[in-house]
């Protein structure tokens, strides 16, 4: 069971883009999130050989991914952000299987 956060600087980041008001916290330019939450179950089968092992795992997981687009403003005012920000936004639900195996060298 997992949840995993990512966030990354829009590549579609206008290089004239002056966010709202005052920036305190460092974090004012809009990002690309990623968000992910899965949950799986391993099972790991014993073999008559100490160094070998091998498992299956199986696991569901959705996703949700949010985009910000940029929209110049005529007028922005001297706190204002020069652009409207707007975010497109995507979801998703996915399956994974996998098999591994694993091999002890001491």
């Amino acid at each position: 069971m997992g949840h995993r956060m990512m966030k990354g600087v829009a590549p579609g980041t206008p290089s004239d883009y002056q966010s709202e008001g005052l920036c305190i916290t460092g974090d004012c330019v809009p990002r690309d999130e990623y968000l992910t939450t899965y949950v799986g179950a391993v099972k790991e089968f014993a073999t008559k050989y100490k160094r070998l092992r091998w498992g299956a795992e199986l696991s569901a997981s959705y996703s949700d991914m949010r985009f910000p687009q940029f929209t110049p403003r005529a007028n922005s005012g001297i706190f204002g952000s020069n652009y409207y920000t707007t975010y497109d936004r995507s979801e998703s639900i996915g399956a994974m299987a996998r098999v591994k195996l694993d091999y002890s060298i001491l």
